[in-house]
C-alpha cells in the first residue's frame, strides 16, 4: 500500500471483524492508554491501519513496540487497557490512484491511497467495482475493455462526506495524483480524557479495550497474511 514514511512505526492491525476484508485499509485511529499501570500517561498516537490481526478480539489492537512505549510512558509491551477511536488521517497532500501490477484494459485494479478517511466504494467509468481477494484494490473486469488513457473514477468516503470524481491517465505503472481530497468534516473526534475509573467518558464513539493485544508478539508489517492492505 502507498503510505507515508511514518507508517513504518505508526501502524496498527485490527481484528478480523474490524478489518472487514481490507475495507479498513487507509483509515486512521487515535489511541490512548487508560490503564492504571500507565500512571497518568497522557500521550496519544495516530496510527494507520495496514493489516489484519487474526488472533485479536474484536476491539483489540496490534501495533509497534515504539508506539506502545510512547503511549505507556515506557512500559514494555504487554496487555494493557487502551481507548481508541477512528480519526481523520493527517495527510497534507491529495489522494493518489495506484494501479496494481498486471492490470490491463480488461482487468483493472486500483488502490486509492493518501485519503484522509476510508474509501467505501470506487466506480470506474460509472461501473461499480469489486475487491481483489488478497489485498486492498478495487477491480473492474470488462469484456469490452477500458481506455486506460482516460479512466473516470468516482470515490466515495466512508465518513458520509461527498464523493469526488476525476479522470486520469492510467497507462503507466505506479501511482497518479488525483488533485483532489475528501473533506475532513466527517472525521471522528479525538478520544476524550479518561474518567476516574480508567474507562472512556464516551464509549459510544470510542472503543474501550479491556485488554490490548500482546504487542510482544506483534507481526512484522513487512509480512502479509491472506488479507492485507499490502500488495501480494
Amino acid at each position: 500500500m502507498n503510505v507515508p514514511e511514518v507508517v513504518s512505526t505508526n501502524y496498527v492491525a485490527l481484528a478480523t471483524e474490524r478489518f472487514a476484508r481490507t475495507a479498513a485499509c487507509g483509515k486512521c485511529i487515535q489511541v490512548r492508554c487508560t490503564d492504571v499501570q500507565c500512571n497518568g500517561a497522557t500521550a496519544t498516537e495516530t496510527l494507520y491501519v495496514v493489516d489484519r490481526c487474526p488472533e485479536c478480539a474484536k476491539d483489540d489492537l496490534d501495533f509497534s513496540r515504539e508506539v506502545f512505549l510512547k503511549l505507556t510512558g515506557g512500559i514494555e509491551p504487554g496487555r494493557l487497557k487502551m481507548t481508541w477511536s477512528y480519526v481523520t488521517c493527517p495527510h497534507s497532500s491529495d489522494i493518489v490512484m495506484c494501479k496494481k501490477s498486471g492490470s490491463n484494459e480488461f482487468w483493472l485494479a486500483v488502490q486509492p491511497a493518501g485519503a484522509v478517511t476510508g474509501v467505501s466504494s470506487v466506480k470506474i467509468n460509472g461501473k461499480s467495482t469489486g475487491m481483489v481477494d488478497s489485498a486492498y484494490y478495487f477491480k473492474l473486469e470488462s469484456s469490452s475493455g477500458v481506455d486506460l488513457s482516460k479512466v473516470q473514477f468516482e470515490l466515495t468516503p466512508d465518513n458520509g462526506g461527498d464523493a469526488i470524481t476525476t479522470t486520469l491517465d492510467m497507462t503507466k505503472e505506479g501511482c497518479v495524483p488525483t488533485g483532489k481530497q475528501f473533506g475532513r468534516s466527517g472525521g471522528a473526534p479525538p478520544p476524550p480524557p479518561p474518567n476516574d475509573n480508567g474507562s472512556s467518558n464516551d464509549i459510544g464513539s470510542n472503543h474501550d479495550i479491556g485488554s490490548n493485544h500482546d504487542i510482544g508478539s506483534s507481526h512484522d508489517i513487512g509480512t502479509v497474511d491472506d488479507e492485507t492492505c499490502c500488495d501480494i
